[in-house]
């Protein structure tokens, strides 16, 4: 039987007194869908009051459901419920994370953010306040460097623009946007990011971080217009003959960046 949000399935190790709420119907019917659907022993999420809501689904070591199949229903439901966005984790790793240290579990799992727990011998161990202490320590200085040479590719950018060189300024705005995105995804995933496509990061990136849907404009459509001029520059820009790019959209997207930039250094505690 599915119990959503009840306080005697909680074992010691997850007993917040103040569980996340869902008052949202739509959520907890989606909720009670995927636990039918997909083998998972707890569900955490970690953007309350932001959408789209994020949530981390660990599975049920004791049901088996293949990888595959499993992996298609995610898909398919973060291509179908853009109000709703879900990462699977294996219980074992997850487990073996928090004790270890991992930025973005250690984080994220944890009580307060626990909103359903299967019934049964399950007993995952919140990451300790020292090892989050630390995990929280490495994570800023990650940050700061990254965005540090962010910086630095925006600065030699600016340089070029004013010598009117606007090849090589796009590729160092393309370079900018990029190393913001792979820092921030870096921060909560150790495996190597290995894409230079800027929707692609962003995507993923504003998994982690919602505000960063949008670097260029509300608008979806014209966000990604705005990506895929940029990611131009990456190859036409060094390789091309004839590639161009005017300076009026040279403008647009480098006071853009500017102000992403800025952005970041205002709000970096909020990505720690």
């Amino acid at each position: 039987m599915i119990n959503l949000i009840k306080q005697q399935e909680l074992n010691r190790d997850f007993t917040s007194k103040d569980l996340y709420p869902i008052p949202d119907l739509h959520l907890k019917m989606f909720l009670q869908l995927i636990v039918e659907v997909i083998p998972v022993s707890y569900i955490f999420c970690y953007s309350a009051g932001i959408e789209p809501i994020r949530l981390i689904l660990v599975s049920d070591p004791y049901s088996y459901l293949a990888n595959d199949e499993v992996k298609n229903i995610v898909t398919f439901t973060n291509s179908t419920q853009p109000s709703i966005q879900i990462i699977y984790r294996e219980y074992g790793t997850v487990n073996d994370l928090l004790q270890r240290g991992d930025f973005f579990l250690s984080t994220n799992c944890i009580d307060a953010n626990c909103i359903y727990k299967k019934s049964g011998p399950y007993n995952l161990k919140p990451s300790s306040d020292k090892l989050i202490t630390a995990l929280r320590d490495h994570a800023s200085n990650t940050f700061k460097n990254g965005l540090k040479r962010a910086a630095e590719f925006y600065e030699l950018a600016n340089f070029y623009f004013e010598q009117e060189k606007g090849n090589l300024t796009a590729f160092l705005l393309h370079q900018t946007c990029e190393q913001v995105l792979r820092t921030l995804i870096i921060l909560n995933k150790t495996a190597t990011v290995r894409s230079h496509q800027l929707i692609l990061l962003q995507k993923e990136a504003a998994f982690y971080y919602p505000a960063l849907q949008n670097i260029f404009d509300d608008h979806q459509r014209k966000e990604l217009k705005w990506l895929m001029l940029l990611q131009t520059a990456y190859v036409g820009a060094r390789y091309e003959e004839n590639y161009k790019i005017s300076f009026a959209d040279l403008t647009f997207l480098k006071d853009r960046l500017d102000q992403f930039l800025s952005r970041m250094e205002l709000h970096a505690m909020t990505f720690i």
